[in-house]
């Protein structure tokens, strides 16, 4: 079976005209809602038809953006689904209002009103990290939700003999090769001592005398996660309590994540951007996906392979930041906001159901 994936952050219209002094280099034309939402719809309409069932979940506090995930129900049945919100009154760490969704999903083929073929589970995550540079920690703790709810998922579908196969996508950000780029990627980093503004690289801060660093325990025990990006269990929950818990220097997850995009453009070498404003051009946006792995178990009988994972089959170019300069940055005429959408083509295997 094969699907398709757009991650794409649209703009906001009231965070776009909150922040008006990055688009000074736009047309009050491209910056008006009724003509962007128009390119945006037809944008969207190009990947698909217009039959998709959504889930929105609205940012927390005051503001009215959040995200929402889409899918065609004539490929797709909902198995669950769980909105995140960052926010916790009882840590000073989370102290800002973004969100996420964790969508459980299983394939379906049909001929008519007949379902031919189910495929294992697909777990679709996306989220909107915090923006602000000096605030790696935040993102990181942020991360930290949506990779335990991840695992918690996988790890269900394991208890009934089911792979669980992962795409994680939204607005990280943070550009690549990072330290939050390298957590997702490679499920392990060290941060003792980092900066707390090198962990997302968008700024960077390094002059200034005095940076605020990173040290252990990253959160509380009281948000109920591990330096192993997990939910804490009852045992770890009680040893917390008796202080015997440790939150060690390196934060780690058990997923196999790798980005669909590689970040530099084939042929020219330039950067790939996902983002471009009057302040900065950069690649933000990701997604990010199990990919197929080969297993085999042998017995004195036969040998077995089995095929678990997502067969990227490809994805749409993105652009550098001097091709979109060209085009008098973003928004313009042709791209409706100041992100760019990704997207990707997926293979699925049925038979690993």
């Amino acid at each position: 079976m094969d699907f398709t994936v757009m991650s794409y952050n649209i703009l906001a219209q009231d965070l776009l005209e909150a922040n008006q002094e990055l688009y000074t280099h736009c047309p009050l034309e491209v910056l008006d809602w009724t003509y962007r939402c128009s390119l945006l719809l037809e944008e969207i309409v190009q990947v698909g038809s217009r039959c998709y069932t959504c889930v929105y979940k609205r940012r927390t506090g005051t503001k009215t953006d959040g995200c929402a995930t889409c899918y065609r129900s004539s490929c797709f049945s909902e198995l669950s689904v769980t909105p995140l919100e960052f926010f916790r009154s009882e840590t000073e760490l989370l102290d800002r209002h973004n969100v996420g969704i964790v969508l459980l999903l299983q394939p379906v083929v049909t001929r008519g009103s007949e379902v031919k073929a189910k495929g294992p589970p697909l777990c679709v995550a996306n989220t909107h990290l915090l923006f602000n540079p000096r605030r790696g920690d935040v993102k990181l703790a942020q991360l930290a939700i949506i990779l335990a709810e991840l695992d918690s998922v996988v790890k269900s579908c394991k208890a009934k003999g089911e792979h669980c196969n992962l795409i994680l996508c939204g607005d990280f950000n943070s550009i690549p090769h990072m330290p939050l780029y390298q957590l997702i990627t490679t499920g392990e980093l060290y941060f003792q001592g980092l900066p707390a503004f090198m962990i997302s690289g968008q700024e960077d801060l390094s002059y200034k005398t005095y940076v605020h660093r990173l040290y252990a325990p990253l959160w509380p025990s009281c948000l109920g996660i591990t330096d192993n990006c997990q939910y804490t269990t009852v045992k770890e929950k009680s040893e917390s309590q008796s202080q015997k818990s440790r939150f060690r220097h390196t934060i780690r997850h058990r997923l196999d994540l790798e980005s669909v995009y590689k970040h530099i453009l084939p042929g020219s070498g330039n950067a790939e951007v996902t983002t471009l404003h009057s302040e900065m051009g950069a690649t933000v946006d990701y997604i990010f996906y199990t990919p197929r792995r080969i297993h085999f178990t042998a017995d004195h009988a036969a040998v077995d392979f089995v095929s678990e994972g997502l067969k990227l089959i490809g994805s749409l170019s993105l652009l550098s930041e001097d091709v979109l300069w060209s085009m008098r940055g973003l928004p313009n005429d042709i791209f409706p906001s100041d992100h760019l959408s990704l997207l990707a083509k997926f293979q699925l295997d049925l038979n690993a159901a």
